[in-house]
């Protein structure tokens, strides 16, 4: 099974605001902050997938029945700008799992009481543009728009009978953004908290999509400081690809922990 769509929408709504952005505040210096790190993502959640079209939709536990619950340590990368008020925040990290499992209800064309063998490959990137409305010395709040991009390769093997079951999903879902930042008069802290959210209607599903981060970061010297923090990501899709009902409700969360480096 295959599903590829892209959310163009998303993409030139972050294109125009960058370049009316670009153009309000060429003359001014913008600070810029890069940071890297370790981000320990577990998968939570059910996903189904009808076998006809006029099949109902099962879902089946990805951690009980697919055993892809694991909690895996993976590379987390992140970019930020501000300048003149306007903040530009850039984010991704990708995760694989396999696991060996029994499937509680029919996966496609797989049945019931199946072991499968199955494999996970998930790449998130995220962007968010907004502008500060409120900048002060202890806290900043600022809304805007933003994306999260999906690129998703899952595989469901029938051991006993050779059976396949493939998903590939290439989303782009956009996102209304709200952003908050507060800071301690004397300690060296900040902690920074991204909200981000839809619902509604994107090419052939509905449904919802969340994405929140914070950080909290110390300066340790100069332009270095360390953060630790805390991604979540939850989406709930329901609709139809190659003609089949799909159901996802899964979740993405887990500890971040890493170095900034501003200037």
């Amino acid at each position: 099974m295959q599903r590829s769509t892209i959310a163009p929408r998303a993409a030139r709504g972050l294109a125009i605001g960058s370049a009316l952005a670009l153009s309000a505040c060429i003359e001014q210096s913008p600070t810029v902050t890069i940071e890297g790190g370790v981000y320990a993502p577990t998968l939570e959640g059910n996903i189904g997938l009808a076998a006809t079209v006029a099949t109902d939709v099962d879902t089946i536990d990805l951690d009980s029945s697919l055993d892809l619950g694991k909690t895996e340590y993976v590379l987390y990368l992140r970019g930020e700008v501000n300048l003149a008020g306007f903040d530009l925040a850039l984010s991704g990290f990708r995760t694989s799992q396999t696991g060996t499992g029994t499937v509680t209800a029919d996966f496609g064309n797989i049945t019931a009481g199946s072991t499968v063998d199955s494999k996970l490959d998930l790449a998130l990137a995220h962007a968010a543009l907004c502008y500060d409305f409120i900048e002060t010395s202890p806290f900043t709040l600022g809304a805007g728009i933003g994306a999260d991009y999906f690129d998703l390769d899952m595989a469901v093997h029938n051991v006993a009978f050779g059976l396949d079951e493939s998903v590939e999903i290439r989303q782009a879902v956009p996102l209304l953004v709200a952003r908050g930042v507060v800071r301690t008069p004397v300690i060296p802290l900040d902690l920074q908290l991204e909200a981000s959210g839809i619902t509604g209607h994107y090419e052939d599903f509905d449904g919802s999509l969340i994405d929140i981060e914070a950080l909290l970061h110390c300066k340790i010297v100069g332009p270095l400081s360390l953060y630790g923090g805390y991604r979540y990501v939850h989406c709930d899709f329901k609709g139809r690809t190659d003609d089949r009902g799909f159901d996802a409700d899964v979740s993405v969360s887990g500890f971040l922990l890493g170095a900034t480096f501003r200037f």
